[in-house]
């Protein structure tokens, strides 16, 4: 046994490793005789024609694949499903089975998340069930009732959520009581936006308020023109607020969630009632209205003024409720 490279050499010779996709390059090798591609709907689109199957077809007989996983929208997972249901395909087999089925979840803890999430989540996550994502993404949301006029609770810390992009940079304000998320208003700067324009238009509002604890949190990722590095921008917001007196908690996922989990986790809390969004905040509104599948697994950003406000929305959602859904590690600076 290797502890350093995860493999197990057994009697025979044989090699047996653990291996993550993240980087499918990586995986390339002389031969392979078995591979089991875990949560496949989750791994890069093409690791499997590009790197896993050439290796496949240099033993004799040709090794064998299994993929496991539950569905993520109608991506490479459902074409491999399909192909293994086409009986024209001899070298190919489906099988498929819910969480009751699988027998390690009760029955009651099913009928519970039926009631908790919202029907396609729980299609998707709970009867394994290959959900199409077009059309209007927050596909919960309506302006009744999840919209009402909200004010800031001075009793309770603030969270600054944020989407840090050029043109234009969108924050949205939040608070939360008892597991109720209230989005109190909106921070968007229409054109060549800087950090520390948007940390002083914040203060102007809020610079007065008694509860001087805000937390922070948002986007994780550096693809953007104008910001090469986010730790410097939410560094920028802390030292700033911390100036002014406020208590500062900055907390940043090391990589951004994948986006049709972050939309389930928002469309569930749109379901059972537990987020309201102040008519203020009109682009996170609109976002909600609008906001389309690009039918690739992501957000279409063919409008320039959308996904921003909803992104930032979707990094506050995850942060504070992903827990009740999925596994996330937490970068606190």
């Amino acid at each position: 046994m290797n502890e350093t490279n995860l493999s197990v050499t057994l009697p025979n010779e044989a090699e047996v490793r653990l291996v993550g996709a993240d980087r499918p390059d990586n995986l390339r090798g002389s031969f392979l005789n078995r591979v089991v591609l875990d949560e496949i709907a989750y791994i890069k689109p093409g690791t499997f024609e590009e790197v896993i199957f050439p290796m496949l077809g240099t033993t004799k007989p040709p090794g064998r694949a299994l993929f496991t996983g539950t569905p993520n929208g109608m991506g490479p997972f459902k074409k491999y499903f399909d192909y293994g249901n086409d009986p024209n395909n001899k070298d190919w087999g489906s099988f498929h089975f819910t969480t009751l089925e699988g027998g390690y979840v009760p029955a009651d803890e099913v009928a519970r998340a039926k009631e908790y999430l919202d029907p396609r989540t729980f299609s998707q996550e709970y009867l394994g069930t290959f959900e199409n994502y077009g059309g209007q993404l927050y596909y919960t949301f309506k302006q009744t009732p999840h919209t009402a006029d909200l004010k800031h609770n001075p009793n309770l810390p603030i969270w600054i959520t944020a989407d840090f992009n050029k043109e234009p940079m969108v924050w949205e304000i939040a608070q939360i009581h008892d597991k109720r998320l209230n989005i109190i208003d909106e921070i968007y700067i229409r054109y060549s936006a800087k950090t520390h324009i948007a940390v002083a238009e914040f203060l102007k509002r809020y610079g007065n308020v008694t509860n001087k604890l805000v937390y922070v949190t948002g986007d994780a990722s550096n693809n953007y023109e104008s910001h090469r590095d986010y730790t410097t921008d939410y560094i920028i917001i802390r030292d700033a607020l911390m100036e002014k007196g406020f208590r500062v908690v900055v907390q940043v996922p090391k990589r951004n969630p994948n986006i049709n989990n972050r939309i389930n986790i928002v469309c569930s809390l749109l379901t059972n009632g537990r987020l309201t969004i102040s008519p203020k905040c009109k682009q996170l509104i609109d976002d909600l209205n609008q906001v389309e599948s690009d039918n690739k697994g992501g957000k279409n950003k063919e409008d320039p003024a959308r996904t921003h406000s909803s992104d930032a929305l979707d990094y506050l959602v995850w942060r504070l409720f992903s827990r009740e859904f999925f596994k996330q590690t937490i970068k606190q600076i």
